[in-house]
């Protein structure tokens, strides 16, 4: 795992079974631009569930682990799609609920 990939919030509830990653997105400003990372990041083998909020800028998705995905490929995917995911960890999880408590 690289350290960009080290800041993304990232669990699994089964030793490994299944893995879930939470992170916003630089760049998604309508519902066409969720749509987008929606669409790239299902096409990716094990993934299970995807979830795009564009009001929030924040996407989680689940895929089976031990599988043929990982985060490096879920973080390309949208970027591919013309997006920058952004660590939803540390200070920027902090400050991202600081602006949205304003």
């Amino acid at each position: 795992m690289s350290a960009a990939e080290a800041l993304h919030a990232r669990w699994t509830p089964d030793a490994g079974a299944h893995e879930h990653v939470v992170f916003l997105v630089d760049g998604m400003h309508c519902a066409n631009c969720a749509r987008s990372i929606e669409k790239a990041v299902r096409a990716l083998p094990d993934v299970t569930a995807v979830r795009v909020n564009n009001a929030t800028a924040r996407v989680s998705v689940a895929w089976r682990g031990h599988g043929a995905t990982d985060l490096a490929q879920v973080l390309g995917a949208v970027t591919k799609a013309g997006f920058t995911p952004l660590p939803l960890a540390g200070k920027s999880a902090t400050a991202e609920y600081q602006r949205e408590r304003r």
